[in-house]
């Protein structure tokens, strides 16, 4: 038998061949967490409340070929497990932070190395402060990051603390 009579027998009963989409790494306790902080902040207005809030996060951003898995599977059964690929551990790009508000965007910063107590610092400086002096009277905003341990060193809470930045309340989960 062909390739192509397979793929034709595969059709005839609706199997299609579709790119695989990938499995977010979350624990059930940690997806939970998520769910109930979300819940929890369902009530704040977002005028009042989301639009003095400044979303930050960084990302790696891959470079290089685009790797696309495929799978046969039916219509509306791209969510099964078995339908699914869970990202590859080892990825190779470049880091960058970024933040954004209801009133507008921040500049994109690129990491070099990792991202130590002394890098985020920096970043915060040069790349989080013209958003905030831009968009948001002294003290009228709510800093939000990701609350990652290397975030929590000492020398960052002091850093915050000094320039009087209120964060948003932890969604306790440890990361995957």
């Amino acid at each position: 038998m062909s390739q192509r009579t397979i793929r034709r027998a595969l059709r005839e009963v609706c199997y299609q061949n579709r790119v695989i989409k990938k499995a977010i790494r979350l624990r059930v306790p940690n997806r939970r967490n998520r769910q109930a902080w979300c819940r929890g902040q369902l009530h704040f207005p977002v005028i009042g409340y989301w639009d003095r809030v400044i979303f930050s996060d960084e990302s790696i951003v891959e470079i290089g070929a685009n790797k696309r898995v495929y799978v046969w599977r039916k219509a509306r059964e791209e969510r099964k497990p078995e339908c699914m690929n869970t990202p590859p551990r080892k990825k190779f790009g470049i880091m960058v932070w970024g933040c954004i508000s209801y009133k507008g965007m921040g500049t994109l910063a690129f990491v070099k190395g990792n991202l130590n107590a002394h890098g985020y610092q920096d970043i915060l400086e040069k790349n989080m402060w013209p958003v905030a002096a831009k968009y948001f009277l002294p003290n009228d905003f709510t800093f939000q990051d990701d609350h990652r341990s290397r975030i929590r060193i000492l020398r960052i809470f002091s850093f915050l603390k000094f320039n009087e930045f209120v964060r948003l309340k932890k969604n306790h989960q440890k990361k995957s």
